[in-house]
């Protein structure tokens, strides 16, 4: 069930959405992943305030939320670096070749998608009776962050190409320039 879950949501959600970003602004799938993951890192600091001023960074409870938190932030940075080694590897061999992280990141995927849908289901809706709701929320939204880092990260990218927005970036240039240019005349010197 969680297999067919999660080829759902690959196949008919984030890689039909990395193709269309693609094409529009010739940044790979690994592109949007690590910006899911830099969100995921912000959403996360900014959880991490909340449990300082919630629990009080003298409490074993806000050095154990701020130790966690920092970690994963820190891992983050390792997650995008393997992201920047893996575009640079499908730049280079475009012999259509699928993504390997598909099939060894499915558990991976299947643990967060659970995680997910336990914290949609039990925690946000008492978050919001509790003073930590902004933690919770915050939380919430760096667990989908790094859901749809792990989704796109398994994505195969297209063969590279020119983005419309360089087309239509071209285009205006070369109309801007007809526009801007002065227009030679020959003139006829008569004396």
């Amino acid at each position: 069930m969680l297999q067919r879950a999660d080829n759902v949501l690959i196949d008919d959600l984030f890689q039909p959405l990395a193709h269309r970003a693609q094409r529009l602004t010739g940044k790979t799938n690994f592109w949007l992943a690590k910006w899911a993951c830099i969100l995921g890192c912000i959403a996360l600091l900014f959880t991490c305030v909340q449990a300082v001023l919630f629990f009080g960074i003298a409490s074993l409870m806000g050095k154990l939320v701020v130790f966690l938190l920092l970690t994963e932030i820190f891992l983050a940075f390792f997650h995008i670096r393997e992201l920047e080694r893996e575009d640079r590897r499908f730049s280079e061999n475009r012999e259509g070749v699928m993504n390997k992280e598909r099939i060894i990141g499915s558990r991976k995927r299947a643990m967060m998608l659970i995680l997910l849908l336990f914290f949609i289901t039990f925690l946000l809706p008492l978050a919001f009776a509790t003073p930590i709701w902004g933690m919770t929320v915050s939380f919430v939204v760096a667990e989908i962050a790094y859901l749809s880092y792990y989704y796109f990260h398994a994505c195969t990218p297209l063969p590279p190409g020119e983005s419309k927005a360089r087309k239509w970036l071209g285009a205006f240039l070369a109309k801007l320039n007809e526009k801007l240019s002065p227009t030679y005349e020959p003139s006829s010197l008569e004396c």
